[in-house]
């Protein structure tokens, strides 16, 4: 690790400039992002300490901001109306934690063709303050800024501020970000503009920039000269031409198209004209912002000292990690307060968001030198004596919890902003200002939003959720693990391990497809000595495969000479974390030999192709099939017709935990401490990965910070196993967000094509389906989407015929595997497309059309299979009417007001198998009772933020007839649980909620024919005493009397189910599943037809749940189906090599997810625990097709491809003007 300078003096800064090269670093907002999972090894120079860079001030000619200046100080600022422009930068500029740290100078110095500082200060006229040794020199921004990533300083040079001449007395300012998300945005085009007036209204002076559309940002002089002498009002807009702009130079990139850029940037253009032409011509100029104290930092230091202090929730606490050190790491690896989050160390999640002097920061951006004697509050410290803060309190009673893994990070952002109102109410949107910078991928942010205005309103009331024995189901009880979230107590993968764990990193392929040699590793060995050893595929004593079905084990623990997508396992390094992350790739033995790429779905199936995997004849890895009579008989009767293509991307699931864990050898055994979906898939796979027997591997899970499908394919287990036991050392892997993306499985890629039609009387009568998905390197779960999504590929409507037909394709890219759904959304969009087609050839309400072909009881699903009950497809059509018919009504009214501006309102609907297709998938769960009273729930249902550990003890404790507060709870662990099965397939609550019914029943039979009491009588502990209430009569049941049956327990009930289903036959007819979960969903949209941006405005939804075990949990189940349906509609594209971090790849941002409006239909299934089926999947799958459907009635375009990002929603407008006009 390098030299850390952190003086406190301009010359000392200097001085050490002068001594050699050293890097420089201010708010660590673009320092540390670019170092993410290796060591630090180059001399830093903190500038954060120096009195003369710190501070705005006006003089007679210019004003000047300091080089420290933060874009919060920026923000609160007075200055004058020409700023105003600047202001609203700061306030696009990353999450609230990111303006409190990262200082405008940087931003500038960093260079960044996106960089938001820099089109403002350009029409600012601003010049930058250089400082040397041996002389001072100013230079103007527009020559200071070079090159993409460079500018005109020399090593020994520092930047000391920013000169701004005054304004004239009359001007205005604005600015303007394009991005595809309200927070965190990285822009795809921006525009500052200040404009000067004359006495009598003319335009004196204007100035033009415009950025994230060249190298560099430029400014318009043509378009400023053409301005000058010209009446101010809104027709200003009117003089910006599309030749202004030629002299822009806009690129290709994941954000947008080069044609898309430079369109929307002369939209922006002209939108900030028209803004300040009418304000300057009313006179109203800009707002001016309030003066804020600025919070003084203190006075750093240059001494080398081994240790100082800071003060950790009050107290003082020394620190002796190196001053470069991020505090977050200090926090979680010296202080030992892990519930600090670490999500993507770049400042992308705000997961690790505390407050520092009362500002809320992300401690993985900031050096522990910049906290010398400073104050710093984690989660740790909100509440006292145990109790919960009002906030807490909040976000528990609302629901706001899932997972965990963001809520440190919520709460912290909260607590900023509740202790600034001192008792204010808080408004919705200065919530979402506040939170903006924390992700969630669970919530879908409502009842975030929901609890931090409860906990600011001190005139409502927060209490908690205590049915009475036998009334838990269906009761709003609070989460039973939301206190450790809320607390920071929780321990998730990257929390644990033994504090003498060595660290393993995995070496990964840069290449998608390529042969490999390995090299001698004794040389890397002796030049880190902290390595401990390098473990290639040689060192797997088993099979050097593994994989989701029993006979495809195709994907290498570590690759054997050939690897195929960029991030397969090559090597993993295991050594003191130091160590393990010095190393460089390029200083490893490996030699490649790139091979050629198979790069698409049509690359994949051409003839003579090169083949993925050498044991198969070709690249098809599965088909599925379905035939119900003859579809092509049934369109060609059919009076009309639809049909299209859609094609949609790899979607990346996302969570805010990557994959972490530790393993340690204990004797014969490997215990392996993890985030997972599946304690027994991964046990039995790591077994047969060593070679060893099942009962030789314990799972032990950690809590899990987000799941959705991607952590049921094992990541660090195997390889954790491999290394704990060769070494004999506790060994702990945490990946990280780079890694994570670029490793991990993704949301099946697809291609369909598909066409059905209708009668005159709206009734269907065909479905013809195909689609091909890429199911990537490795087949994952591709079997499972080809056979599932033929199965719901016609929707959840009466069809007559159909034919279905899937592909799992092997390609070069990521493997593509279990995600919310398994093919059925990407399905939905298909036939939600051709409804909302059908619908308009008829001339028949969409709703109204879905209503008329809703499967219901009595009906046949494709294959055959006879509905006989809950089958709520038309009760949540009915739920949704009134809203449906208003929305629409107020839209087009709307609508009729504007042009530019178009409002739309659309629908989805879908079908969900619960559980897996045609499969057994049993679970069993226990129930017992010790000699002292306590029972215990062993509930191997494993928790990822849906809830099971709750609903499992509220079913539960009603069968048993018990108050749910009696549980202890032992969760998933191997060698205490039975196996419930994966937590996957919306599974859980029919499935495991059974066995922990049945389980509960048994032990209450067990207790009854102890006591000898009938079947209505009343149990209660005491103590270690059973009290059995028969009528009058009361029995006493002595515990400690009882012998040992397992584990300490007198007494155990154990439930075991699994749901009924048949196979498939060849055409694919059968039962696969016991039961089907229904939803419609309605989605009203605002579309700007020019930037083609589109803003969801409320979302209802109506979900047939069959009964709602717990209906807070129900509700933020299908809130954060939404919001991850809503990025798949509109913003989520995971491309390899491109977007693997957090804010490349977007999802969506508080500010994203409109209002929810949820309707729970309880039409209850008879196979399920008191009535219930499931919502984990049925949540997402409406929403991108409702969404879709918005679009199309705002304004006519057919989205086919997803996502619907700004510059394909404007090209198909484009597209459709142009048509009509050839037309016309």
């Amino acid at each position: 690790m390098g030299t850390y300078i952190r003086p406190n003096s301009l010359r000392g800064a200097l001085d050490a400039l002068d001594t050699g090269r050293l890097t420089i670093l201010a708010g660590g907002t673009d320092f540390y992002p670019a170092r993410v999972g290796r060591t630090i090894e180059e001399d830093v120079l903190d500038i954060s300490a120096i009195p003369e860079l710190q501070g705005i001030e006006e003089t007679n000619n210019h004003f000047r901001i300091g080089a420290g200046v933060t874009w919060s100080e920026i923000i609160h600022a007075t200055l004058p109306a020409s700023f105003h422009g600047l202001q609203l930068t700061g306030r696009e500029v990353g999450g609230r934690q990111i303006q409190n740290a990262g200082t405008i100078c940087g931003n500038i110095c960093n260079a960044s063709p996106a960089a938001d500082g820099v089109p403002a200060l350009l029409t600012l006229d601003a010049e930058i303050e250089i400082t040397s040794a041996d002389a001072d020199r100013r230079l103007p921004l527009a020559d200071f800024i070079i090159g993409n990533r460079s500018v005109a300083l020399s090593p020994n040079e520092l930047v000391t501020g920013l000169r701004m001449p005054k304004p004239a007395s009359r001007s205005s300012s604005t600015f303007i970000k394009l991005g595809a998300r309200r927070y965190l945005v990285i822009s795809i085009a921006m525009v500052a503009v200040v404009l000067e007036a004359t006495d009598n209204g003319m335009v004196a002076c204007a100035r033009i920039a415009v950025g994230a559309c060249s190298e560099v940002a430029r400014r318009l002089p043509h378009l400023e000269a053409a301005l000058a002498g010209l009446p101010i009002s809104a027709e200003l807009a009117k003089s910006a031409l599309p030749e202004h702009l030629e002299s822009l130079e806009p690129i290709d990139d994941v954000r947008g198209s080069a044609a898309y850029r430079r369109d929307a940037a002369l939209t922006c253009v002209r939108r900030a004209l028209a803004e300040l032409g009418t304000n300057l011509d009313s006179g109203a100029g800009s707002p001016r912002a309030k003066s804020q104290t600025r919070v003084e930092r203190s006075q750093g230091i240059e001494s080398d000292a081994d240790t100082f202090s800071i003060v950790v929730n009050g107290k003082p606490a020394k620190i002796s990690s190196p001053r470069i050190t991020r505090l977050a790491d200090v926090l979680r690896d010296e202080l030992l307060l892990t519930g600090t989050k670490i999500g993507c160390n770049a400042g992308d999640c705000g997961a690790c968001t505390v407050l520092l002097d009362g500002q809320q920061m992300c401690a993985c951006l900031v050096p522990v030198g910049q906290v010398n004697g400073r104050q710093v509050t984690t989660v740790e410290g909100l509440s006292t004596d145990g109790c919960l803060t009002r906030l807490q309190s909040a976000f528990n009673s609302e629901g706001a919890t899932q997972c965990g893994i963001c809520t440190p990070g919520m709460l912290m952002a909260a607590t900023e902003l509740l202790r600034n109102k001192n008792g204010e109410l808080a408004t919705e949107d200065e919530v979402s200002d506040a939170l903006g910078g924390v992700l969630c991928r669970c919530t879908g942010y409502r009842n975030i939003v929901s609890a931090v205005l409860t906990a600011s309103n001190s005139s409502i009331s927060i209490e908690s959720t205590r049915p009475e024995s036998g009334t838990a189901v269906g009761a709003r009880l609070d989460r039973i693990d939301a206190p450790a979230k809320l607390e920071g107590t929780a321990l998730y993968g990257a929390d644990v391990g033994p504090a003498d764990s060595l660290w393993l990193r995995v070496v990964r392929s840069p290449h998608a497809h390529a042969n490999f040699t390995l090299g001698d590793f004794e040389d890397v060995l002796d030049r880190h000595s902290g390595l401990a050893r390098v473990l290639t595929w040689a060192d797997v004593p088993g099979n050097n495969g593994f994989g989701i079905y029993p006979h495809i084990k195709d994907q290498a623990v570590l690759a054997n000479g050939r690897v195929r997508y960029r991030g397969d396992a090559v090597v993993a390094l295991v050594g003191s974390r130091s160590a393990v992350e010095s190393v460089r790739d390029d200083e490893l033995p490996i030699t490649w030999e790139p091979l050629d790429v198979v790069a698409s779905l049509d690359e994949a199936m051409k003839s003579g192709a090169p083949r993925i995997h050498d044991d198969c004849n070709d690249n098809i890895l599965t088909r599925g099939h379905l035939q119900k009579g003859d579809a092509t008989a049934g369109l060609e009767t059919a009076y009309v017709q639809a049909e299209s293509r859609w094609d949609t991307t790899f979607v990346e699931h996302a969570y805010i935990e990557p994959e972490a864990g530790f393993a340690q050898r204990i004797g014969d055994r490997i215990e392996i401490h993890v985030s997972t979906q599946s304690p027994y898939m991964d046990r039995d796979e790591v077994a047969q990965v060593m070679g060893f027997e099942p009962h030789r591997i314990r799972i032990v899970p950690t809590a899990c910070g987000g799941g959705f499908g991607g952590k049921l394919d094992v990541s660090v287990q195997p390889i954790l196993a491999l290394a704990a036991w060769h070494l004999e050392r506790p060994v702990r892997c945490v990946y990280t967000r780079p890694e994570s993306m670029a490793a991990s499985t993704k949301r099946h890629p697809s291609r369909i094509t598909a066409r059905a039609g209708a009668d005159r009387d709206g009734k269907l009568t065909a479905f013809q389906f195909a689609g091909d998905f890429d199911t990537g390197a490795y087949a994952s779960w591709g079997p499972t989407v080809a056979d599932r999504v033929p199965v719901h590929a016609s929707g959840p409507y009466a069809v007559k015929t159909v034919k279905a037909q899937t592909r799992a394709i092997h390609t070069n890219r990521p493997p593509s595997g279990a995600f919310r759904g398994f093919g059925v959304p990407q399905a939905a969009l298909a036939h939600e497309g051709l409804m909302d087609d059908l619908a308009d050839k008829l001339g028949v309400d969409r709703l109204e059309f879905r209503l008329r072909n809703a499967i219901r009881a009595g009906d046949e699903t494709p294959t055959s299979q006879k509905l006989t009950h809950s089958a709520g497809l038309a009760q949540c059509l009915e739920a949704l009417q009134v809203q449906w018919r208003e929305w629409r009504d107020e839209s087009e009214a709307f609508n009729r007001a504007n042009v530019v501006t178009r409002r739309g309102v659309g629908i989805g609907c879908m079908w969900y198998g619960i559980g897996n297709t045609s499969m057994s998938n049993p679970s069993t769960m226990e129930v017992g009772i010790d000699p002292e009273g306590r029972l215990t729930l062993y509930n191997g249902a494993q928790e990822i933020g849906q809830g099971t550990t709750t609903i499992m003890a509220q079913i539960c404790a009603d069968a048993l007839g018990v108050s749910t507060d009696l549980f202890r709870h032992v969760m998933g662990d191997t060698d205490l649980t039975l196996d419930a099965g994966k937590s996957s397939a919306s599974r859980q609550a029919l499935v495991s909620g059974n066995a922990a019914r049945l389980a509960g029943e048994d032990l209450r039979m067990q207790i009854l024919r102890l006591s000898n009491a009938g079947a209505s009588s009343r149990i209660t502990i005491e103590g270690g005493r059973l009290l059995v209430t028969d009528g009058d009569a009361t029995r006493h049941v002595e515990l400690a009397e009882l012998p040992l049956v397992d584990g300490g327990d007198v007494l155990r009930g154990r439930g075991t189910f699994d749901p009924p289903s048949t196979p498939l036959d060849e055409n694919g007819q059968g039962e696969p599943y016991a039961t089907y979960g229904f939803a419609a969903q309605i989605a009203e949209v605002e579309v700007d037809t020019e930037l083609g941006t589109v803003h969801p405005l409320r979302i209802a939804a109506a979900h047939d749940v069959g009964k709602a075990i717990n209906p807070t949990q129900v509700e933020g189940q299908i809130h954060g189906g939404i919001a991850q349906g809503l990025g798949l509609a509109l913003m989520e594209e995971y491309i390899p090599g491109r977007t693997e971090n957090l804010h490349d790849y977007l999802i969506p941002t508080i500010g994203d997810v409109p209002d929810i409006e949820c309707f729970i239909i309880e039409d209850e299934e008879p196979l399920g625990p008191y009535g219930a089926k499931g919502i984990g999947e049925p949540a997402l799958i409406p929403t991108a097709p409702a969404i879709l459907s918005a679009i199309h009635h705002a304004t006519g375009v057919k989205i086919r491809r997803l996502p619907a990002t700004p510059d394909r929603v404007r090209a198909a407008i484009l597209e459709q003007s142009e048509q009509a006009q050839k037309e016309g």
